[in-house]
């Protein structure tokens, strides 16, 4: 008899998936449809995600940035760059074990329906990675940033100082600053013979973690310093 659980398992997935035709089960799959695409790839509210980890108990095993449970992964602490197929190959890959956890420690194993999931994955996705400041200099002085730009007086004079002549901004507002300036900083680059520069992994999350974190620290200098080294 198949456990319950793998069935419970094998209904989101048949789900998410459909089920193949019989000519599909036995070669490949026909490429889906635009409309089928739209459906399979559900745009969640992260607000309503962030209820469902509270409701669905997810939180008493799991942890957001140091506040949860310690049972299983800090879900805040990790990049969250799956889609809903990966997500739901993992959730299967896991299952078993979360499902016996959640036996010994008696909680309900919680089931998702219509678009909670997408919903749930949402809310994953909008927590924002944590980068290393110190990992943040290397990226600022191996990826050419410091030849164009100062960080506290040190470093060139081609763009802006970038601590003492900005503020903290949060993640997203930098990846605008960053995209609005793309165009005159890729001339730039141009003009001096400089390569641009490509980010991988947390690279840009490093980065932008350091500039916050040079612009707090130039925060506390004395105003004439900040205005003689900001210009």
């Amino acid at each position: 008899m198949i456990p319950r659980i793998t069935l419970t398992l094998l209904a989101a997935l048949t789900l998410l998936f459909g089920v193949p035709a019989e000519g599909e089960r036995h070669g490949s799959p026909k490429p889906m449809s635009p409309r089928h695409r739209a459906e399979a790839v559900q745009v969640g509210n992260p607000e309503v995600g962030k209820q469902l980890f509270e409701m669905k108990r997810c939180v008493t095993c799991h942890a957001i940035k140091g506040t949860g449970g310690s049972v299983g992964p800090d879900l805040g602490k990790l990049q969250h760059t799956h889609n809903i197929y990966q997500m739901a190959a993992i959730m299967w890959n896991h299952s078993a074990k979360m499902g016996q956890v959640m036996e010994e420690k008696g909680i309900k194993r919680p089931e998702f329906k219509g678009d909670e999931f997408a919903h749930l994955l949402a809310y994953l996705h909008s927590l924002p990675v944590v980068g290393d400041p110190q990992r943040g200099r290397v990226v600022f002085e191996q990826k050419g940033c410091v030849k164009c730009h100062a960080i506290r007086g040190e470093g060139g004079k081609f763009g802006p100082e970038l601590a003492r002549t900005m503020h903290p901004h949060p993640p997203i507002e930098l990846v605008g600053i960053m995209w609005n300036h793309s165009p005159t900083m890729t001339a730039m680059m141009g003009a001096l013979g400089i390569v641009r520069p490509v980010f991988d992994g947390t690279e840009m999350a490093d980065l932008l973690a350091y500039l916050n974190a040079a612009q707090r620290e130039a925060a506390t200098d004395p105003p004439d310093e900040r205005r003689h080294q900001g210009h």
